[in-house]
């Protein structure tokens, strides 16, 4: 009997870590040219690299000019730092740590549902559809921060969950500490501080217990963002590289946001163009089940719930979270960064969460509904098939093209590999970004080669223009003017300029 249960045990846990590894070979495969890249991943590796070589956070410019980094959150930069010294470049550590990242993250799912509901089969569920996510696998496919972000964030709570049933002061500060870091990871890890304040405040203890734990977890949790963000002020008298204003979403920004989410459950056929519809019965399904459980069904399913989920304060804190996440972006769109999108990428840790409540209410209703578990079943059913489907098709297509500006064709690029073997020369670009992920080295701006135009230079320096930015058409024509062309494919010219021998 003990070798059974021994055994039924082994294969519990080799299915969790198959699940993992499906998801971190489903990454793997998909960045076969590479973890995807765009402006932002240049300030995390630029400033990774800066680290290593003990020039702190900084970025480069120029002919190796160092400018602050001041503009992103630093812990990212920090996790690739880690990295750097090693055989791997930078880059390539950011690809093997997001593979990791997702490894982790479907394990921590799984953890986060059995905590809720005690059940293996669903808790297998939550790691099966977190692996088979293809708005998940793509995150993680990205050189950015959001699948550390996701992962610290999971970790807080799990370390909660475990304040909550003990009341110990310990996990709290343990809590605290793996929320500072997601907070040093994005800045919209505002939002998780800001929830698990919000649901601190809604437990059995005391008042006064309540505005203590409140008031240690905030202050452990805000206090590096604090000295970051000053760093960044007295260095440019600017938050975070950040203007405030006012900046309205359009109704398209709306549409966009509403398109995302139902997206995660729904195909996009069922979707586009039913946007207000599917509010509307959102609302109403969300408005009958309240009814239903606080009317109908108080005592039982109540009774019920209290005895099946132990943590009713982590669904809430999900809940809450997921809202108050969603409203930071929003208000970061709003007042604070107009550029933001309101793209899966952006919006991905609310899926997280959404994913492990939408699997805590299935789990409640096979359990205590028994006339449920068929629609529970097809439900189930129907979302992996979904799941399944899309992440075929969305993973041979980043397999076989590649992510961001990270794609086969550049990677093919001579005109591209040929940037290397201009070391010589001072470089100006559209995208001084573009050029130091591709060549390791940076360039000045456009503004730049106006003036130098203007006023002259006694050296031959290179102009370099990528493609998939501006200037095109009649405004590339005027800046190229009289300027020779060295070499030219889809993705970058290459002109010189400088005095006649």
């Amino acid at each position: 009997m003990n070798n059974a249960l021994l055994n039924a045990k082994r294969v519990r846990y080799l299915l969790i870590a198959l699940l993992s590894g499906v998801g971190m070979f489903l990454v793997w495969y998909s960045t076969r040219w590479g973890a995807g890249l765009i402006s932002d991943t240049f300030q995390y590796v630029a400033s990774a690299r800066s680290l290593v070589s003990g020039q702190g956070f900084s970025i480069p410019y120029g002919d190796g000019e160092l400018e602050p980094m001041t503009k992103y959150p630093p812990l990212f930069s920090v996790v690739l730092a880690i990295f750097e010294p090693g055989n791997w470049t930078t880059l390539q550590s950011a690809r093997f740590i997001n593979v990791l990242l997702f490894g982790i993250n479907i394990l921590l799912v799984f953890l986060s549902v059995h905590k809720l509901t005690r059940s293996y089969y669903f808790s297998l569920l939550a790691s099966l559809l977190v692996s088979l996510s293809l708005v998940l696998i793509e995150v993680h496919s990205w050189a950015l921060s959001e699948p550390l972000y996701i992962c610290l964030g999971l970790c807080t709570f799990l370390v909660l969950e475990k304040y909550f049933n003990e009341t110990e002061w310990t996990w709290l500060v343990v809590a605290s500490l793996f929320a500072a870091c997601a907070f040093l990871t994005r800045y919209v890890g505002l939002s998780l501080v800001a929830a698990i304040t919000i649901v601190l405040f809604l437990g059995n203890l005391s008042i006064r217990r309540k505005l203590v734990d409140a008031l240690a977890f905030g202050s452990i949790a805000v206090l590096p963002m604090v000295i970051w963000t000053l760093r960044g002020y007295l260095i440019t008298a600017m938050l975070n590289e950040r203007v405030i204003g006012f900046y309205p979403l359009t109704k398209k920004n709306y549409t966009s946001a509403i398109d995302v989410i139902f997206q995660w459950f729904l195909p996009p056929p069922l979707v586009q163009g039913n946007e207000k519809s599917l509010l509307i019965l959102s609302g109403l399904l969300v408005f009958g089940v309240t009814v239903y459980l606080l009317k109908f069904h108080k005592r039982s399913l109540v009774a019920s719930a209290n005895s099946l989920v132990q943590n009713n304060e982590i669904i809430v804190l999900h809940v809450v979270y997921a809202f108050a996440y969603g409203v930071m972006i929003i208000v970061s769109k709003t007042f604070v960064d107009p550029d933001i999108g309101l793209s899966d990428r952006i919006l991905s840790p609310m899926l997280v969460s959404l994913l492990i409540l939408f699997v805590a209410l299935l789990s409640f209703l096979w359990n205590n509904i028994e006339k449920t578990r068929i629609v529970v079943g097809i439900i189930s059913l129907g979302l992996i098939t979904y799941y399944i489907t899309g992440t075929i098709i969305g993973v041979q297509v980043f397999h076989r093209g590649g992510i961001g500006i990270a794609r086969g064709g550049w990677n093919r690029s001579d005109v591209v590999a040929s940037l290397r073997s201009y070391s010589s020369f001072s470089m100006y670009t559209n995208s001084n970004s573009s050029l130091y992920l591709w060549s390791d080295r940076s360039g000045y701006d456009l503004q730049d080669f106006r003036l130098l135009r203007k006023d002259g230079t006694d050296k031959k320096v290179l102009l370099v223009i990528f493609h998939h930015l501006p200037p095109s058409g009649e405004g590339l024509t005027r800046l190229v003017e009289g300027l020779d062309l060295l070499q030219e494919d889809r993705f970058v010219s290459i002109y010189i300029f400088g005095p006649v021998q």
